[in-house]
């Protein structure tokens, strides 16, 4: 991974039939899911869940940022690009789901930063993304049960000089 804001995983719930769930107040529009950057699948269904693979910033198959959060990636950029891999992510989920309607709930979100040492403020870029998540799904189902940031990705700092 060599961008600012790594990857979104999301995990979701599945709703036993489409078209059941309140649509509310709630953004239908999702970005394609993006096509995968190596030999995985963008989502798998297992067990009336969801599981999203690691999705980066990407739109039309490029990365729309590139850098170190802290360093030369303002936090607000990298909020909106953690935005971006949530909307590839929960696109992923929604296609293998069988659409957007039929996730009850996001269970699980995970964004990694890649980050200056002294960079604080993981919450606040992981913010983007569940932003990105309340824009799509209605409340409670866009809350995750479990979010996580995490920062570091020292692989990031290499692979950037190189």
């Amino acid at each position: 991974m060599h961008m600012s804001e790594g990857s979104g995983l999301c995990t979701v719930t599945l709703s036993p039939a489409a078209g059941g769930l309140d649509r509310s107040g709630v953004n239908a529009d999702l970005p394609p899911p993006p096509d995968p950057q190596g030999s995985y699948v963008p989502a798998v269904v297992a067990g009336g869940l969801v599981h999203s693979a690691g999705m980066t910033p990407r739109r039309d198959g490029r990365l729309t940022m590139h850098g170190i959060v802290g360093l030369d990636v303002p936090p607000d950029a990298a909020a909106q690009a953690a935005g971006l891999a949530a909307a590839n992510a929960l696109a992923s989920v929604a296609a293998a789901a069988g659409g957007l309607d039929r996730i009850a709930r996001a269970v699980r979100m995970t964004v990694y930063v890649a980050c200056a040492d002294d960079f604080d403020a993981l919450s606040a870029v992981a913010d983007g993304a569940s932003a990105e998540l309340a824009r799509h799904l209605a409340p409670p189902r866009s809350r995750p049960g479990r979010r996580s940031a995490c920062g570091g990705c020292r692989a990031a700092r290499r692979w950037r000089s190189s």
